[in-house]
């Protein structure tokens, strides 16, 4: 009987330990959803920082393009759409790659709300981790001249125009050209990978993102989970550790990859190389240049254009950062870091100088500047779903000012 008696206190104290623990999780649901967490979170997280050059794009997704450096496959075909449609082209970097991914829905619904009548709205997302000016200018030019169907020209930019360009100004590579770390991993992965060190770290990369996509799949499949947000939260933080990882080692193959850069392409002459924020007033002036290119170009073939200078984190006043921002999403320490505060300071000035000059240009560097709640993701640039609900919000009202309203 004793052993009979063990067992039912067995029995009774693991359900008791089974209530209790469901109960606990039941209580974190709660608050969770209380708090207000996006259910979307972990996609949000997962996707917020998806480089197009990063190194299992250039080994399998990614192809060397003869004007922009890096692109994807099948960029002008995807523009293609049916009679009736209103298409958006949105240009940029990641940034504006992610906020179409993530937030395409509010950006359709809320341009609907402005515009009603305007019928199916096409977001097409051009924005490409890493890109800045002229690769964007460079990419109107190439979809203008295939004939490819837009009605709207939307470009996003302003961070990696800075801090991208710095690094580039710091390697001694001109502002001008490609993002020299991305543009020397792809150049570096599609001439074949020459050391072994690179070889692992790549590998390892491939491995850690593989594994938040997993997450992201299993979450798919698992469609009764995902409306869970304590399943999201869990699920969303092992991904975006995953990435972070990733990107860390990613890192490390593209400053490898970007040590011999210089050699390896064309070289343009200018007195402010080899300093973070020695050219910053000549990257400015590429930027303002590039964008009033666009203007010219998509006006001159009857298509709207607006420009829109996106938040940043590194931009005095620009949002009071979270305890988890400041911990996770704030390295102002970083040398193009450092330069995003005084490069927007020029590129404020000289964006209010193209709409002198009729460029629809507008500065949304200061959306967040009231919002406390945490954003931002990483120590970059990019945010969460509710940050990019909150942009998306504020596009939308925007591209809505430059379509006529219908009778």
């Amino acid at each position: 009987m004793s052993g009979l008696r063990r067992t039912r206190e067995l029995a009774a104290s693991t359900a008791l330990a089974l209530a209790a623990t469901a109960a606990a999780l039941g209580v974190a649901e709660i608050a969770l959803r209380q708090g207000g967490l996006a259910a979307g979170e972990a996609e949000s997280r997962a996707a917020a920082f998806r480089p197009a050059a990063r190194a299992e794009d250039a080994l399998t997704r990614e192809v060397l393009h003869p004007f922009l450096g890096w692109s994807a496959r099948g960029d002008a075909s995807a523009l293609r759409h049916a009679p009736g449609d209103f298409a958006v082209a949105v240009l940029g970097g990641s940034v504006a790659g992610t906020l179409v991914q993530t937030a395409r829905d509010e950006l359709t619904r809320r341009l609907g709300e402005l515009r009603p009548g305007l019928g199916r709205v096409r977001w097409i997302q051009l924005g490409r981790g890493g890109y800045k000016q002229p690769q964007q200018a460079i990419f109107l030019l190439e979809l203008l001249l295939l004939g490819t169907p837009i009605d709207l020209v939307l470009n996003l930019d302003g961070y990696n125009d800075i801090a991208l360009g710095a690094e580039n100004a710091q390697s001694g590579v001109h502002p001008l050209f490609p993002s020299q770390a991305h543009y020397a991993g792809i150049l570096d992965a599609v001439q074949g990978l020459r050391d072994p060190d690179s070889i692992r770290l790549v590998a390892r990369g491939i491995e850690l993102r593989a594994r938040a996509e997993r997450v992201e799949t299993w979450l798919r499949a698992k469609r009764g989970l995902a409306r869970s947000h304590l399943v999201m939260l869990l699920a969303g933080r092992f991904a975006a550790r995953w990435e972070n990882q990733a990107r860390a080692l990613e890192s490390g193959w593209t400053g490898r990859a970007a040590g011999g850069i210089r050699q390896r392409i064309a070289a343009l002459p200018e007195a402010c190389l080899g300093r973070a924020q020695g050219c910053l007033e000549l990257q400015a002036s590429i930027w303002q240049r590039s964008s009033l290119a666009m203007h010219l170009l998509a006006t001159g073939f009857g298509i709207p254009y607006l420009h829109l200078l996106q938040p940043n984190q590194y931009v005095r006043g620009a949002k009071p950062l979270s305890p988890e921002e400041l911990a996770s999403a704030y390295r102002p320490e970083y040398p193009k870091n450092a330069a995003v505060e005084p490069g927007y300071r020029l590129l404020r000035a000289k964006g209010a100088e193209l709409g002198a000059r009729g460029v629809a240009f507008r500065d949304l560097s200061m959306l967040f500047a009231g919002v406390r709640e945490t954003l931002y993701v990483d120590d970059c640039c990019h945010v969460n779903r509710r940050g990019n609900a909150l942009l998306a919000a504020a596009v939308a009202e925007q591209v809505a000012e430059q379509i006529p309203a219908r009778p």
